[in-house]
């Protein structure tokens, strides 16, 4: 084990314990199942929400994985048997990853939960192999894997991040860089996978492109995500002036004229907690209310639980 790796899993040990995280769950030795009681809720362990939790939860590799490693490494199934299981060491460097990128780095569940769906993947390809003696073959022979799995591309995009932002950032395997071998075989399913991969990194890349310019002011960012204007308007004049028929409608019509007034999104809208509004009293120097004096006496805000914040966990 290089320095680089040990200081890495030691700092993220040391943040997961702290953060009052199982670092050695029990799991079950055949199905990789982690015990209840000790497996890591994401949600809840960065303060968020518990309503819609993303465990890690399993040590386990995929069937559809192990099937995949057979196709593409060409191995009869008599003669090979990938692990079903993640190593000891493997079994760490996922939960080290996680501890990175939800305490350390502060990034989204969503991100931490990609990146350790394409740990897996590259777990059962390294086999016994440790990660800091990750080889840039087995780093080449699970980005094929990923690039047949799904029809979106998106979890080879995700491994291949993985080495850039965790392997090679971080120094943490001997055969560094090993970005450079998240590349197809020259096999007509693979080049179709990568054709895909291509396809994806352009749309996220027109999505989160937020210095792209504008030549005329009403254009907007993934436009086509948009309704048109009458269409707004319409769902305007229905939500403040028909009757809703049902109570399921009553509750539509609710979320949907939150999301106009205050701009939230829609998971935030969902989440509001029971007592989220707050009114706010307004004085002058003298004690008299800013009403009398032109100003505003009362204005009045909304709790919620935000969303993509960042650093902060919630607002």
């Amino acid at each position: 084990m290089n320095q680089f790796y040990a200081n890495w899993l030691e700092l993220a040990r040391s943040t997961a314990i702290g953060r009052g995280l199982s670092w050695n769950p029990d799991f079950d030795n055949v199905t990789g199942k982690v015990a209840k009681t000790q497996r890591w809720g994401l949600n809840s362990a960065v303060g968020l929400p518990p309503d819609r939790e993303i465990w890690m939860s399993n040590f386990g590799h995929l069937r559809r994985d192990i099937e995949l490693l057979r196709k593409v490494s060409k191995c009869p199934k008599t003669n090979c048997e990938p692990p079903e299981l993640m190593s000891e060491d493997w079994r760490e460097f996922l939960q080290a990853s996680i501890s990175h990128e939800l305490f350390i780095k502060q990034n989204k569940v969503s991100n931490a939960s990609a990146h350790a769906r394409a740990i897996r993947t590259i777990s059962l390809c390294a086999g016994q192999t440790p990660p800091w003696e990750l080889r840039p073959d087995d780093l080449q022979q699970a980005y094929n894997v990923a690039l047949l799995s799904g029809a979106s591309g998106k979890l080879a995009m995700n491994l291949s991040m993985v080495a850039k932002v965790l392997f090679d950032a971080n120094h943490l395997s001997e055969y560094c860089p090993l970005v450079t071998y998240a590349k197809p075989y020259e096999s007509a399913s693979a080049l179709a996978g990568e054709e895909r991969v291509s396809r994806q990194k352009l749309r996220e890349g027109n999505n989160y492109n937020v210095h792209a310019k504008r030549s005329e002011l009403n254009e907007r960012k993934s436009a086509e995500k948009l309704p048109e204007t009458a269409a707004f308007w319409e769902l305007v004049r229905i939500v403040f002036t028909e009757r809703p028929r049902t109570f399921t409608d009553r509750i539509r019509f609710a979320v949907i004229k939150l999301q106009i007034l205050t701009g939230l999104r829609i998971g935030e809208v969902v989440m509001i907690p029971e007592h989220c509004l707050r009114w706010k009293d307004y004085y002058a120097v003298d004690g008299r209310s800013a009403g009398e004096l032109g100003g505003f006496s009362k204005s009045l805000s909304l709790r919620y639980f935000a969303l993509k914040q960042g650093s902060q966990t919630g607002a």
